[in-house]
């Protein structure tokens, strides 16, 4: 989710739009290869090297930044919450 965020972000500033859609396996056996790292219908000569520190990545970090905050916040709060309290049920203020 965090990479759909960033890559959606990423093609919003460029005002791009990608098309995404799913093929079955057996018609997209290249893709299927590659992602077993099973190279051999690839030619390797049009490889592109990229490394993560190549990725623009802000927007995955601050998100992940965010969520450990919060985790901790949440855990925090449980820690100290009062054991056995329950909140009290609201009155509605009309008969239905």
């Amino acid at each position: 989710m965090l990479v759909n965020l960033q890559l959606s972000s990423l093609l919003a500033r460029g005002r791009l739009c990608l098309r995404l859609r799913w093929r079955p396996r057996e018609l997209n056996t290249v893709a299927d290869d590659i992602t077993n790292s099973i190279f051999t219908q690839v030619d390797m000569t049009k490889q592109v090297p990229l490394s993560y520190a190549d990725i623009p990545t802000s927007l995955i970090h601050a998100l992940w930044d965010t969520k450990v905050e919060f985790d901790e916040l949440r855990a925090q709060a449980k820690s100290s919450a009062v054991p056995g309290a329950r909140k009290r049920k609201r009155q509605d203020k009309s008969p239905w």
